[in-house]
């Protein structure tokens, strides 16, 4: 998870690097979605970020995490949506 790879597609997924303030912050806005059955959408991670203490983050960031995360594995775009849920690797 924290070394660059590529999927199973061949995209390119950057790596988690958990030494940044960022990356701990939206992992531990992940863990408080494990409980919605319905999801998590782009503007529920964006509040929850912001409410644990990153002040300048936008939603082109929480896009381009979201991203990273899908390409990880830790989490799934719902289809017809635009709302994620998180995997059984993403809950442990």
């Amino acid at each position: 998870m924290t070394r660059p790879s590529t999927t199973e597609d061949g995209l390119y997924a950057a790596g988690l690097r958990f030494c940044e303030t960022r990356v701990m912050t939206v992992v531990s806005a992940l863990v408080g979605f494990c409980h919605l059955v319905a999801g998590f959408s782009n503007r529920r991670l964006v509040e929850r970020v912001r409410a644990l203490g990153v002040a300048p983050y936008s939603a082109r960031q929480a896009t381009y995490d979201l991203r990273r995360l899908k390409r990880k594995g830790l989490i799934l775009k719902t289809a017809g949506t635009h709302r994620y849920q998180l995997t059984s690797l993403g809950r442990r």
